[in-house]
């Protein structure tokens, strides 16, 4: 059996596995709700054995780009690049895999981030702080840094 995020890579579904849509789906235990770690687990992790670091990290930068430029309503898009860019930097805590910096695409994330975080703002939504906190750990496990030149 091939893994997914393998098979994701071959045939262009990228976006598709990092939203859990179709055969990418893995269901939660417990809310029967996609389970983004336990995909990262199962999938992404298992291939770091398999493979470069450096091609496993270019992989994952194509993925947060391709949900970064999709056609996504914007709160399906963000919070999922969100939940995506917290899995990757804790399972590098965890010394599951080895993240990157992602300089190179920092700027299209945050700036992707800050549109949300506006759209969050103008509707007055109490998930404007969540979000916040949430780029707050992923700053704080070593992501969306942007350093200056």
């Amino acid at each position: 059996m091939m893994n997914l995020f393998e098979e994701a890579i071959k045939k262009g579904e990228l976006l598709k596995f990092a939203l859990g849509k179709e055969e990418y789906f893995m269901a939660d235990r417990d809310y029967g709700d996609h389970s983004l770690i336990n995909s990262w687990i199962s999938y992404i992790v298992p291939l770091t054995e398999k493979e470069e670091s450096e091609y496993i990290n270019e992989k994952i930068e194509e993925m947060f780009l391709r949900l970064i430029n999709s056609d996504l309503d914007i709160q399906t898009k963000n919070e999922s690049l969100l939940y995506n860019l917290h899995v990757y930097y804790y399972l590098d805590s965890e010394n599951r895999l080895k993240a990157r910096k992602m300089g190179r695409i920092n700027s299209a994330i945050l700036s992707s981030l800050q549109e949300y975080l506006n759209f969050l703002k103008n509707k007055n939504d109490p998930k404007e702080k969540a979000v916040l906190n949430a780029i707050d750990l992923i700053k704080s496990r070593g992501g969306l840094i942007i350093e200056s030149t």
